[in-house]
C-alpha cells in the first residue's frame, strides 16, 4: 500500500518565510518544516511581472500585426523570452546566491522597490490573505 503525501504551508511568526512539511495520512511520521528563504517570493514575483510585461507586449504585437503566421509568432515569443531571461539572470542569480545572508535580504528589498513587486501577504495561520 502506498501512502500519499499532503502539503502544508506555514508562515513564521510575523514574517513571510514559508515552510513546507509533509504528513503521511497512514502514519504519524512527519518531516520537519524546512524554511524557504525570504528571497523566494521576490524572485517569483519578479518572474511573474516580467512574464506579464512580455505577454502584454506580445499581445500588442498580435493586434498590430495580425498577418504574422504561427511560426513567426512562435519565433518572436521565443526571442522575447530569451531577452527576459537574459535581463533577469543577474538579479535573480545574485539574490539567490546571497539568500542566506543579510545581503540577500537587502537585494530582495532593492528588487521589490525597483520593480514595484507585489508580494502575497500571509496571515498568522499561513494562508495567503
Amino acid at each position: 500500500m502506498t501512502a500519499t503525501l499532503t502539503r502544508r504551508t506555514t508562515a513564521s511568526e510575523g514574517g513571510n518565510v514559508l515552510g513546507v512539511s509533509f504528513r503521511c495520512p497512514y502514519g504519524s511520521r512527519r518531516v520537519p518544516t524546512v524554511p524557504v528563504p525570504p528571497t523566494v517570493p521576490v524572485v517569483q514575483a519578479l518572474k511573474r511581472k516580467a512574464n506579464a510585461v512580455a505577454d502584454a507586449e506580445l499581445g500588442r504585437l498580435a493586434s498590430r500585426a495580425p498577418s504574422l503566421d504561427a511560426a513567426a509568432r512562435a519565433e518572436i515569443r521565443d526571442a522575447v523570452q530569451r531577452v527576459v531571461d537574459a535581463f533577469l539572470y543577474e538579479p535573480i542569480n545574485r539574490v539567490t546566491n546571497y539568500a542566506d545572508s543579510p545581503l540577500g535580504e537587502s537585494y530582495a528589498d532593492a528588487l521589490r522597490e525597483l520593480f514595484s513587486l507585489e508580494l502575497p501577504a500571509f496571515g498568522p495561520a499561513g494562508s495567503a490573505g
